[in-house]
């Protein structure tokens, strides 16, 4: 199964790699089957589940778009998104619409947030939340989108010391579904999202979903 690193959810150094693997596996495991996982950058993991070695991804949003080359299994985590600035700049926001005046950064093979789809916002690009975060803080960038647990886990693990020069917006977006998403290339895949939302069902009805959730410093 192809993964990426997305800390504080998953990532190779993460316990168990991470709360989204863990579920997985439990899941599956739930139903008899042993899950691996390899992990790329989160670019190369839509060629390398739909043409390499692997079955599918791990964790991902849902397209329109995507469901054309994957079967997606019931959510099984969620994310809520936020909008970051750095403190003290004069940026007004009244309402959404007013980001298209400005620079926002966002990663590489990332979906927006629904509200935010439609606005033709200014978007910059780069490879991981971190150098976003960077360019923020540097002001090459007006704003970013990122997840609150992944901001929270950034600022205090990789640049503690921008901490204090990072805030965020007063903006409420609905929280984003997470799921496991097999390739449909393979010839069981709708077997397997089959197999895993029933595993997924007992993980949470044996109260074990919660512990790993608790394990890992989530609730859901």
């Amino acid at each position: 199964m192809a993964a990426y690193s997305y800390p504080p959810f998953s990532g190779e150094l993460l316990r168990n790699g991470g709360v989204w693997l863990d579920l997985v596996s439990q899941a599956f495991a739930k139903v008899d089957y042993h899950v691996e996982y390899t992990f790329f950058p989160f670019a190369r993991v839509f060629s390398e589940s739909q043409f390499g070695q692997q079955q599918g991804v791990v964790c991902l949003w849902y397209s329109q778009i995507r469901s054309e080359s994957y079967f997606f299994s019931a959510p099984y985590f969620y994310n809520e998104m936020k909008i970051l600035k750095k403190t003290g700049r004069a940026l007004p926001i009244e309402k959404l619409y007013d980001l298209t005046k400005y620079r926002v950064g966002s990663v590489r093979g990332y979906l927006l947030p629904p509200k935010l789809e439609s606005l033709g916002l200014n978007l910059e690009f780069v490879d991981t939340d971190s150098q976003n975060l960077k360019k923020l803080v540097a002001e090459r960038i007006d704003f970013m989108i990122v997840d609150k647990y992944t901001a929270s886990y950034m600022l205090q693990k990789e640049q503690p010391d921008s901490s204090h020069l990072i805030s965020t917006l007063e903006t409420t977006f609905e929280r984003e579904a997470n799921y496991l998403a097999i390739a449909k290339t393979q010839v069981n895949g709708s077997d397997l999202i089959d197999e895993f939302n029933k595993g997924m069902l007992l993980l949470k009805e044996s109260g074990e979903y919660q512990r790993i959730m608790a394990v890992h410093g989530f609730e859901q």
